[in-house]
């Protein structure tokens, strides 16, 4: 809920600048492009925090916290043989899920 929060404030805020940014200027024609690209960037940024939802296999009772804590530790243990979308790991052949 915070992320969607986050996501209508920050394009209300970039649209609120956008327009005041983008009105006329007499004395600086070249704020449009500049406020164009302000927006632009807003918007981008915007767009990309709202990414990663990421659902925790096997362990839906974890926190986020302590999920990533999880994934540090396997990772730390396993290096690259270990996969957090599946949270297993891949060693000599055997397949087996992180229990760190």
């Amino acid at each position: 809920m915070k992320k969607i929060l986050s996501l209508v404030a920050a394009v209300g805020l970039a649209g609120a600048v956008a327009l005041s940014a983008t009105t006329p200027s007499a004395a600086d024609p070249a704020g449009a492009a500049i406020a164009g690209g302000i927006f632009g960037f807003m918007a981008g940024a915007a767009v990309a925090s709202g990414g990663g939802f990421f659902d925790y296999p096997h362990h839906h009772h974890w926190r986020e916290s302590q999920w990533r804590q999880h994934v540090a530790d396997c990772q730390d243990d396993y290096g690259w043989h270990y996969n957090p979308r599946t949270d297993l790991v891949r060693l000599h052949g055997d397949v087996f899920p992180c229990d760190d």
